[in-house]
């Protein structure tokens, strides 16, 4: 197994930025430059600890950080490899790195894009959720752990939500009548494809959840974008939209409205409720 000489990785020990970060960027770097090529093997973590005057500790969180962004991939005794696919959001549609400086990547369509952002792996409780993950599957229950579980969701979960909502909402609900799901791209999923057919008009907050929409177009639904301005979505555009349209769903977020934040104004929340009931969406 061929692996390079020697990283030469300026690492400042005064500096403010923590070590382990250092190195990280360095190696970022040595692969963005084409130092380090795809599959290439980096020396084993003691070498390189040895050869970089640091802790293999620090080293070693250094070479964990870079495999979960997946700049590496790690081999069950053999040690750590430069990824043969790196990381989408520095490739070309190639799957090649783009030089610096030239052949930027150029959005096809939107000048903006908006979306969730990445989650900062450095801050992941790492061994605290292995420990967790450890004592849980080490019980001696764990074949029901490992088990097939109620489809509707927890039934205490369930029983708790209801409650709340016949207490704090006024909504005359029973635990039988609470399913849970996932997240709320499941969710609205199995709302979709329970309350969607082909050919049915969905109105949608523009701009919006985009995730969602396709959702809604996979149920057969068509798709009508209304505006949206600092008070939520816009009323006298939407009730235009219903003159020439049989609106069958609306979907909203009334509460930090995604991407604007804004919130739906009180005036406007009684107003939908009016229009739902007249147009029956």
């Amino acid at each position: 197994m061929i692996r390079p000489w020697k990283l030469n990785i300026h690492i400042d020990f005064s500096g403010n930025k923590p070590v382990y970060l250092q190195i990280t960027e360095a190696i970022i770097e040595a692969i963005k430059t084409k130092r380090l090529q795809k599959g290439d093997a980096l020396p084993g973590s003691r070498a390189l600890s040895t050869q970089l005057k640091v802790n293999r500790n620090t080293l070693v969180k250094s070479l964990e950080l870079l495999v979960a962004e997946e700049w590496l991939v790690s081999e069950e005794r053999r040690g750590y490899f430069v990824s043969k696919r790196l990381p989408n959001k520095y490739l070309s549609p190639n799957n090649e790195l783009e030089e610096e400086g030239i052949n930027p990547i150029k959005p096809k369509k939107a000048l903006l894009t908006f979306d969730d952002g990445l989650p900062d792996t450095k801050i992941a409780p790492v061994n605290e959720l292995a420990r967790t993950y450890r004592q849980i599957l080490g019980r001696k229950a764990r074949w029901q752990t490992l088990g097939l579980a109620d489809p509707q969701g927890n039934h205490n979960l369930r029983k708790s939500i209801a409650q709340m909502l016949s207490l704090n909402r006024g909504l005359k609900f029973t635990d039988e009548q609470v399913f849970i799901a996932r997240g709320s791209q499941m969710a609205a999923y199995l709302i979709a494809q329970c309350l969607l057919k082909k050919g049915d008009y969905v109105a949608v907050e523009n701009p919006g959840y985009k995730p969602i929409w396709e959702v809604m177009k996979t149920a057969g639904a068509q798709i009508i974008p209304i505006p949206v301005d600092r008070q939520g979505i816009r009323l006298e555009a939407f009730e235009e939209v219903l003159k020439s349209h049989k609106i069958k769903v609306i979907y909203l977020t009334p509460h930090h409205q995604f991407p604007t934040t804004e919130s739906l104004s009180l005036e406007r929340r009684l107003r939908l409720i009016e229009l739902s009931n007249r147009h029956g969406f």
